[in-house]
């Protein structure tokens, strides 16, 4: 188990990067909506994960922010995962917090909701998300078990690079 670093691809954004700066500013976290889409009668929905409404109450219980990326005139909506894995939304650290802050703060929050009661079998997926000082975006992924993909999140191989 290991984290990767890569670029974050343009066709992983669901919203554009302007909401995504917008939202970085007022808040330490911010969640990427799953996809956009059109109802029938024309009203733009972005579907939001029960765990990334969780993950906004953990933070703000611990002193952070959350946002959500919505552009405006995008209405939010509840949406829940039936999968075997625990795929959590992209995570995108905002300018004010530092990137082991973050992936700690992350990994307490999993911890605390399926830790305990994880199953080794049980496994997580993590997508975090942070601009570099070059403008461009780099995308940090765990997958594993609970255990495991905590134990990373909290690794000191998260501290920044010298070129960062």
């Amino acid at each position: 188990m290991s984290l990767d670093r890569r670029p974050f691809e343009d066709d992983e954004l669901t919203v554009d990067l302007e909401v995504i700066a917008s939202a970085t500013e007022r808040a330490d976290l911010v969640v990427l909506p799953e996809r956009i889409r059109e109802r029938g009668d024309s009203v733009k929905i972005a579907p939001v994960r029960r765990e990334a409404r969780d993950l906004q109450r953990f933070a703000h219980e611990n002193g952070r922010t959350v946002a959500f990326a919505i552009p405006d005139g995008v209405e939010t909506a509840a949406y829940e995962e039936h999968a075997a894995a625990l795929v959590l939304p992209i995570i995108v650290f905002g300018a004010g917090i530092a990137l082991n802050i973050g992936c700690n703060l992350v990994a307490s929050w999993i911890w605390e909701v399926w830790g305990p009661k994880s199953d080794p079998e049980d496994l997580v997926y993590v997508r975090l998300a942070r601009r570099l000082g070059d403008g461009s975006m780099e995308m940090l992924e765990a997958r594993g078990s609970v255990d495991d993909v905590v134990r990373i999140l909290r690794e000191p191989q998260l501290e920044p690079r010298e070129e960062d």
